[in-house]
């Protein structure tokens, strides 16, 4: 028999928050930053077991993207 696949890579890492949104006018709110750019993807699977036949597993897949950052904070006042 084959090796097995490779498990599946880890989830990337979140993406950071987006930058603070800019000033406001005096009294309003400022407007909301960017959304964070998107995490990194995931590392890649380990190899999978040797098969009976001594053939190598194939290799796992890539982990999934990392969610996209939150919105940056609204700007000061």
């Amino acid at each position: 028999a084959k090796g097995k696949k490779g498990k599946r890579g880890e989830l990337g890492k979140q993406g950071k928050p987006g930058p603070q949104g800019s000033r406001g006018f005096p009294g309003a709110r400022g407007d909301h930053g960017y959304r964070g750019n998107q995490g990194p993807k995931g590392d890649i699977g380990e190899k999978g077991e040797r098969g009976n036949d001594g053939n190598m597993g194939r290799t796992g897949g890539k982990g999934d993207k990392g969610e996209t950052g939150s919105p940056g904070m609204n700007g000061p006042k």
